[in-house]
């Protein structure tokens, strides 16, 4: 008994040892951080996920060779802000297991440096009728983002191919439209036109030739592509192959993931019980928004894109 009784503890005495070695290990440094403009005061700091930390904690230098603490989180993207405009500023990133910057914590990422100047960022909501409508009530943009210019792209009948191919009266296609505005983030609000006669493998072709177009301008511009929302019972009666809308959705979600983009379904508080879209946010079409649809969805989408940054 006694003997089996030193076995056990010099088991979990070994497993205690491992757990130790495992915690002590050396974390790795953080790779590929990159920086953007965010305001006139305001560094968007973004790096890649290192395996097994907890926490990040992001450093900055104006100059005089004191690094101080901007912020600690547990993404692998923040704000570093109240900085002085026409200053030059030097930022790293660690990695480390605890909240708390500890001598334990990764190597110093490379270092990246950024002056800033005048800067107002330009958010770009682009896609079709819908999209469009959101323009015409001007309190959606208000309520999205105080700190931004939110600008809408919205083209009626198009689709996720004819958004890079039709042209208006001034030769410019709605991409086109949507470059012309140097965007820092671009949502994509499309579907309806398409997901119920088009092949999904050609959508999301087209799709990734829309986020290629934006990269080549911007490498680091932020794209998010938005849910296809439901429409109203009658409206599926005359388009019944709008109810696969959510097996389109998960499908749009794994493309974002793999593209490198964002995804963003707003749409529970569109739906009904059985799914469709609620008769008080319909238009009589049945799937186009009345103006208090636009105005909440701003609400919405506003709380959404501050989690991007914060």
């Amino acid at each position: 008994m006694k003997f089996g009784k030193w076995i056990v503890a010099s088991c979990m005495a070994l497993s205690l040892v491992n757990m130790h070695h495992v915690q002590a290990a050396e974390i790795s440094p953080v790779q590929d951080v990159k920086l953007r403009r965010f305001s006139t005061q305001t560094i968007s700091v973004r790096w890649k996920a290192v395996k097994g930390a907890k926490y990040y904690h992001v450093y900055y230098d104006c100059g005089d060779g004191d690094y101080k603490l901007g912020r600690t989180t547990k993404k692998t993207y923040g704000l570093i802000t109240k900085l002085k405009n026409n200053t030059n500023y030097k930022i790293y990133v660690t990695a480390g297991m605890t909240q708390k910057a500890s001598e334990n914590d990764s190597q110093p990422s490379e270092i990246k440096s950024m002056k800033m100047k005048n800067y107002r960022r330009t958010i770009v909501i682009a896609g079709d009728s819908v999209v469009e409508d959101l323009h015409i009530f001007k309190k959606t943009t208000t309520n999205m983002h105080s700190t931004a210019n939110v600008k809408i792209v919205g083209i009626v009948a198009i689709n996720s191919k004819t958004f890079r191919t039709k042209k208006d009266n001034k030769g410019m296609t709605g991409i086109d439209r949507v470059k012309a505005a140097h965007p820092y983030r671009v949502y994509f609000m499309l579907g309806l036109n398409e997901i119920h006669y088009r092949p999904w493998k050609e959508i999301f072709a087209d799709r990734k030739i829309l986020i290629q177009h934006l990269r080549k301008q911007n490498p680091n511009v932020d794209i998010v592509w938005c849910a296809t929302q439901p429409v109203t019972k009658a409206e599926m009666k005359r388009a019944p192959k709008m109810r696969y809308a959510p097996q389109f959705n998960k499908q749009l979600e794994k493309f974002a993931k793999k593209n490198h983009c964002q995804y963003y379904d707003y749409t529970s508080f569109l739906k009904d019980k059985q799914g469709y879209l609620k008769l008080k946010y319909a238009t009589p079409d049945g799937y186009h928004w009345q103006r208090n649809t636009c105005e909440e969805f701003g609400t919405h989408i506003g709380k959404f894109d501050k989690t991007l940054d914060d």
